[in-house]
């Protein structure tokens, strides 16, 4: 009995950006990339500032989002205060 085992190969492309010329080939790479992880908006150089979204400061996190019933970081056990 034989058994076959199948392998995935994952193509990584790489360029270097040596001269001008490279400039096409590398941003398509990138552009690829990054719209597959949606940020592409982010990176486009051709982006507009006003076209990006404002940036907002995340809310600072709190006791009560660990455990409700403590209002204090001094009152949270030591596992509550790691996952603050």
């Amino acid at each position: 009995m034989t058994s076959q085992q199948t392998t995935r190969t994952v193509t990584v492309a790489s360029v270097i950006l040596e001269s001008p010329t490279d400039w096409d080939e590398w941003i398509e790479v990138i552009k690829l990339r990054t719209i597959a992880g949606k940020i592409w908006k982010f990176v486009d150089p051709y982006t507009r500032k006003e076209d990006l979204p404002a940036l907002q400061a995340p809310d600072r996190p709190r006791p009560t989002d660990v455990n409700p019933t403590k209002a204090q970081f001094l009152k949270l056990d030591e596992n509550q205060k790691e996952e603050l």
